[in-house]
């Protein structure tokens, strides 16, 4: 019973070995890879890049004094509030092409 399960193993990996090794023989596999891969990037992307502007504009304050701005969180209402929901997300075009 075990040398029966021991070559099922055996088996069994050898047909993982050779699913493994086709991936990229099939065209529209490749091409999801890709698509997945930039789709998850481009979302990625979306969801940070708020927080990288308002990083950036906390690292524009003079160095050595205090801004008019003091944190995250009143950056961002007060982004929202003059500039709008769409100033969040200024250069994002760039950060998705690049």
């Amino acid at each position: 019973m075990v040398a029966n399960s021991t070559s099922d193993n055996a088996a069994l990996s050898g047909a993982a070995n050779n699913e493994k090794q086709n991936w990229a023989t099939s065209p529209s596999t490749v091409f999801n890879h890709f698509a997945t891969s930039g789709l998850s990037v481009a979302i990625a992307t979306s969801i940070t890049h708020p927080l990288d502007v308002l990083k950036v504009r906390l690292q524009m304050q003079l160095v050595g004094q205090k801004g008019p701005l003091s944190g995250m969180g009143q950056l961002l209402l007060t982004a929202v509030k003059n500039e709008g929901p769409k100033s969040l997300y200024l250069g994002l075009t760039p950060a998705l092409t690049s």
